[in-house]
């Protein structure tokens, strides 16, 4: 029998992570309709397993406000938020790398405001025995 890493479930980790960190902001894995004022999503945007125990999880994330101003503020809030993470879905965050920072990307559909950012996590878990 070999051994495999258990690999996090990051996007709905991140979601939860930064929904408690910006309470009263939703934040999700898909735009709901109708969409809140102030909006946060997270999407996975690439990565790869970097061996049996270590993975690298690129994130995308999306943020919507009323005003140019506000989006740019509340990405750098959740900029900051996921500066500080340290473990998703129970695997140890090693290393966050910031692969492009908040740049203004206005909305074409709805016609608002809205910033992107993209990070790479780097994530280590623990070896399990397969069956």
């Amino acid at each position: 029998m070999g051994e495999r890493g258990q690999y996090a479930a990051v996007e709905a980790a991140v979601v939860n992570y930064l929904f408690d960190r910006r309470g009263g902001v939703e934040v999700a894995t898909e735009v709901p309709n109708p969409m809140p004022e102030r909006f946060i999503k997270v999407d996975r945007t690439g990565g790869r397993r970097t061996n049996k125990v270590t993975e690298r999880v690129q994130l995308t994330v999306l943020v919507w406000a009323p005003t140019k101003t506000e989006a740019s503020d509340l990405a750098q809030e959740a900029r900051g938020d996921l500066d500080e993470l340290d473990s998703v879905d129970g695997v140890s965050v090693y290393l966050l790398e910031e692969v492009g920072g908040p740049t203004s990307d206005p909305d074409p559909d709805r016609s608002s405001p809205r910033y992107l950012f993209t990070v790479a996590l780097y994530l280590r878990t623990a070896l399990t025995r397969a069956p």
